[in-house]
């Protein structure tokens, strides 16, 4: 019970991250809403399992992963603007 309880722990302080970057941010809707709480989610798992192989302690795993969950939907639009940018650089495209 108990690695579960601690495995969840930083699953949930990201969501919670994902929560606060929604309540901060301007457009407040279910699908944002749920969309956010999904990626938030889901940038936490993969930063759990990057600070677990690394051998990080549990606290800074949890603050990785509050961290991960606050930053994610930002992170995504900048990795969506690089992608973008550089498509159109590659079909010359105006």
């Amino acid at each position: 019970m108990k690695d579960w309880l601690s495995s969840s722990i930083p699953l949930i302080l990201a969501v919670s991250g994902g929560l606060a970057d929604f309540l901060m941010s301007d457009d407040h809707s279910w699908p944002q809403l749920f969309a956010g709480l999904f990626l938030a989610g889901f940038c936490g798992y993969l930063v759990m399992l990057y600070c677990t192989e690394k051998g990080m302690s549990e606290g800074m795993v949890g603050f990785y992963c509050g961290v991960s969950g606050l930053a994610s939907r930002g992170v995504l639009k900048i990795f969506q603007k690089g992608i973008v940018e550089r498509i159109k650089s590659y079909l010359k495209v105006e």
